[in-house]
């Protein structure tokens, strides 16, 4: 089987509470940026070697020479939400491991904020990875936010791929997103966040994934556009892609991420390995179908085949991915075979009795002590309780419920605390080492004249980091040696 290239790109919430304990949602940028512009000065922020990547301030972007993940704004209309980009990982379990060190890191640079503003007035801020906000009063959704999901792919699927293959006849592209947009719209089950939502036709309820009602397109060149596929082709190898997921709520479990990653991460080599598959249903309104297995808790909702006529719920689609898997990919890697065997298990949980993951995924873990909390206080689901709960859940805080439950031991941690602080002080055997070797040298030695990106560093002479996999540049060394 190929190797590949997995990172995520986790956007964050920021409020500021107030004394009284209203929250309000406040720009990133504008109370952040600050902190992040003088890192060096503060001792809880100097060991990650923060180092920026321009002077234009509105497209400033933080590096982390400890180990090559990015730290940086997105702005969408009025708002501005901090995002922190892992650097590559060469597998789903390092993927999640640092999925949670960025947790880390933006907490970090919540904690000295709001260490300032206490002072101001007596409050602070919060950071939460929950996908919906509701306002001052949590009354009025605010927006969302959520996470990208990043795999390196063979060029030849991108719809919108430029290139020496771009005139090939027949492509690959339009069969690659009818095989695999089915697998996408039902791994809401695994990969959800849970939350509370209202809707006209349905008041107050719990859904298995918020962010899934914001999608708008199936397949578009633009993210911005928020498609269920969308490719990119930057920093990437020759004949090569990135597929660029932005349709999943950011998850606070490392099961929940390990999992969403590895199982798309089989699908994908399934397709590599044979492109002439077909896919297991055909679903026309895609779109539809995703929001209706979000809503839908008994996960008992169906899609109709438009081939065979047949009803399919969301588990019984990936139980057909599961086997397609089983029937196409030999040789799997330990880490492979772990997702194979987790994912069966998942599914056979879910349907026999979802409860008994509340301690592996979000959506279940968030409604179990969501229930038991409503409960206790007599409230439900329309209550401004409820609401808080459920931004609560993701603060990433120390003090943040789903925190507090891994402390204690209440859910499945799945990766060790040990793991995940050492990732913010390690990169990954990719390319990711040479760059934060690269920009190590540069601070050690006070160079001004400096650039680097995903996949170049240096100005004259500039090197290019073409292969991602690579973790050395004998030429890069050289020139490290001669400063």
């Amino acid at each position: 089987m190929s190797k590949r290239i997995f990172g995520t790109e986790n956007e964050y919430s920021l409020v500021k509470k107030y004394p009284n304990g209203q929250f309000e949602a406040v720009r990133a940028d504008s109370h952040l940026m600050p902190v992040m512009e003088r890192a060096g000065s503060y001792e809880t922020l100097r060991r990650y070697k923060v180092i920026s990547k321009t002077n234009n301030t509105t497209e400033k972007r933080f590096w982390l020479a400890s180990n090559g993940g990015q730290f940086y704004f997105d702005a969408v209309g009025q708002h501005s939400f901090p995002e922190y980009a892992t650097p590559e990982c060469d597998s789903a379990r390092l993927a999640a491991i640092h999925d949670k060190a960025g947790e880390r890191f933006v907490n970090e640079v919540r904690r000295v904020r709001s260490a300032n503003i206490s002072k101001e007035y007596g409050g602070s801020f919060l950071i939460s990875k929950n996908t919906t906000f509701y306002g001052k009063d949590l009354e009025d959704e605010v927006g969302y936010v959520g996470v990208h999901e990043n795999y390196m792919t063979k060029n030849l699927f991108n719809p919108h791929r430029t290139g020496t293959d771009v005139n090939q006849s027949d492509p690959s592209s339009s069969r690659f997103c009818d095989f695999f947009m089915p697998f996408l719209i039902s791994r809401v089950v695994i990969h959800g966040g849970g939350g509370v939502r209202w809707s006209s036709d349905s008041g107050w309820h719990y859904v298995l994934s918020q962010r899934a009602f914001a999608m708008k397109r199936e397949i578009d060149i633009s993210a911005s556009s928020r498609p269920l596929i969308n490719f990119k082709q930057e920093h990437t190898p020759f004949n090569y892609s990135r597929l660029h997921l932005l349709y999943s709520d950011p998850n606070m479990s490392p099961f929940s991420s390990f999992l969403k990653l590895g199982a798309t991460h089989l699908v994908l080599s399934a397709f590599e390995e044979n492109p002439d598959i077909c896919p297991p249903i055909r679903i026309n309104n895609l779109l539809f179908y995703l929001c209706k297995f979000s809503k839908d808790t008994s996960l008992t909702a169906t899609a109709k085949d438009d081939a065979s006529g047949r009803k399919y719920t969301a588990i019984q689609i990936q139980k057909e991915y599961l086997n397609i898997v089983l029937r196409t990919l030999k040789n799997l890697s330990q880490e492979e075979q772990k997702i194979v065997e987790l994912w069966a298990w998942t599914l056979e949980k879910l349907e026999e009795n979802p409860e008994e993951l509340y301690r592996h995924f979000d959506w279940v873990t968030k409604r179990h002590f969501l229930n038991l909390y409503l409960n206790k206080i007599k409230a439900d689901l329309s209550s401004a309780q409820a609401r808080t709960f459920d931004f609560l859940y993701s603060d990433i805080s120390e003090n943040g419920f789903y925190n507090k439950l891994r402390s204690g031991g209440f859910v499945e941690k799945f990766i060790t605390d040990e793991e995940i602080n050492a990732a913010l002080f390690t990169p990954p055997p990719t390319r990711a080492f040479i760059r934060s070797r690269y920009l190590q040298k540069i601070i050690d030695k006070g160079k001004t004249e400096w650039s680097a990106d995903w996949h170049h560093l240096n100005i004259t002479p500039q090197f290019a980091l073409s292969d991602p996999f690579a973790k050395e540049n004998a030429e890069l060394e050289n020139f490290l040696v001669s400063l």
